[in-house]
């Protein structure tokens, strides 16, 4: 549905659209703002009396929000003028700009599978109590 919305209330053409939503490999620069009118009338917050701490610990894992990019591609320009870089549709970085890591880059990428295999590796391995 939110697919839908977008391509229903922007000027996006198929190039933008293509390079986003499949392999990447449709370059386009075509970006526009447009905005989302949210709805009013939020209910004020409530704020519960905090409660005495249980005795003992227990080991809590939180995972959250994670995006993985199966196109990753080390090396690759991390900054590339579109909403997902780090992939080889975009090229490699020019001079002096930084390139998608190993791991991950701190840019407009998401994480590299290895990033998420070596990450589920380590929680199975810390045995949480709650997950």
């Amino acid at each position: 549905g939110e697919v839908l919305y977008v391509i229903n209330n922007t000027d996006y053409g198929y190039a933008t659209i293509c390079g986003w939503l499949l392999d990447g490999s449709c370059q386009s620069t075509d970006l526009q703002n447009w905005t989302l009118p949210l709805p009013g009338n939020k209910p004020e917050p409530e704020h519960p009396e905090p409660q005495q701490p249980t005795p003992g610990t227990i080991r809590i894992l939180h995972l959250s929000d994670l995006h993985v990019d199966l196109l990753y591609n080390e090396g690759s320009a991390a900054v590339c003028g579109h909403p997902l870089c780090c992939r080889n549709a975009f090229g490699l970085p020019g001079p002096g700009e930084d390139a998608a890591g190993y791991w991950g880059a701190l840019s407009n990428c998401d994480i590299p599978l290895v990033t998420l295999e070596n990450l589920i590796a380590n929680a199975a391995a810390m045995n949480p109590d709650l997950v």
